[in-house]
């Protein structure tokens, strides 16, 4: 619920059809965003993680089509690619900073990092370079709250801007 929702309040142009996708990394946050993908019946969805045999372990798991590639691939991987996503741990804070390129994607690539702390992540920097739209994993950990936080309070929350800059604030104080 949460990254479908994040992708379509942020790039309300989006079509999951005819996206051809690159998704970095293969460990829970990986399956869940696979998950989005295959039900949207994504026209290309390619994989690749640092451990070959993790992303073709997922590939069996959702989807014969998932093209899987090696770490040391990555610009084969990015040919042609409009959208890449981030899920590993890299450039979250404390951990080693995202590096692979990503050059050869299409003009108008969309980007998601699921890393929010720092706001700016590596990731989103390599991104900006190479004109790549690229946001960061915050608004998605908001989306997959809400449900929980109905459920709980029986009041539906409002995501403003105000909640946003709260959000980012306290992240900054860290």
């Amino acid at each position: 619920f949460g990254f479908k929702t994040c992708i379509l309040r942020n790039f309300p142009f989006y079509n999951f059809k005819k996206e051809k996708v690159l998704v970095y990394g293969a460990g829970g946050a990986a399956r869940a965003i696979l998950s989005v993908f295959v039900n949207e019946k994504t026209s290309e969805i390619r994989l690749i993680n640092r451990s070959k045999e993790r992303a073709i372990e997922l590939k069996e798991v959702f989807s014969d089509g998932i093209k899987v590639f090696d770490w040391k691939n990555n610009n084969e991987a990015l040919d042609g690619v409009t959208t890449v996503i981030n899920t590993t741990s890299l450039g979250n804070l404390g951990n080693e900073p995202f590096s692979h390129t990503l050059k050869g994607v299409k003009k108008n690539a969309v980007g998601v990092d699921l890393v929010y702390n720092p706001l700016e992540t590596s990731f989103m920097k390599i991104a900006k370079k190479e004109n790549i739209n690229c946001i960061n994993g915050l608004d998605m950990l908001v989306y997959q709250a809400m449900p929980g936080f109905k459920r709980w309070f029986k009041k539906k929350p409002v995501y403003s801007k105000e909640l946003r800059e709260l959000l980012e604030i306290s992240l900054l104080r860290r």
